[in-house]
């Protein structure tokens, strides 16, 4: 198993991977540099420790800099002509699972910051359009 051929969207985010799952994840191939890995590495983060995954991923993806954008991706934080709405979803709930344990985490600070700028966002727009209303 790879990066490449795993469908991500049969994992199931609400039980623990089973053993058999585990073995072809731990054997696998990741690059470590692209949205699969990103969401895969943030599922088994609510399972794994650390080192568990770093051991995986040849690194802790939440400290990469560069994981910005793809995480950006997965979350629906940046633009994209076609949304995978139910990808969205499901990273939102993981993220939010994972943020108290790892709130010290680069990306996970990047994508709290994210969802709180688009709220402030959206509240000085519906301010600012109450107020062409009156």
């Amino acid at each position: 198993m790879n990066c490449t051929n795993l469908d991500i969207d049969k994992l199931s985010i609400d039980t623990c991977p089973d053993e058999l799952l585990l073995q072809e994840i731990r054997n696998g191939q990741w690059c470590g540099n692209c949205d699969n890995c990103l969401f895969v590495y943030i599922y088994l983060a609510n399972y794994l420790s650390e080192e568990q995954l770093i051991e995986i991923f040849g690194a802790d993806l939440l400290e990469q800099e560069a994981m910005k954008q793809a995480l950006g991706r997965l979350a629906g934080l940046v633009l994209m002509p076609e949304p995978n709405r139910v990808r969205i979803n499901r990273t939102h709930e993981i993220m939010q699972r994972i943020q108290n344990k790892m709130e010290n985490k680069l990306l996970v600070k990047h994508y709290i910051n994210e969802c709180l700028r688009q709220i402030n966002d959206d509240l000085f727009e519906d301010y600012f359009n109450m107020s062409l209303d009156v």
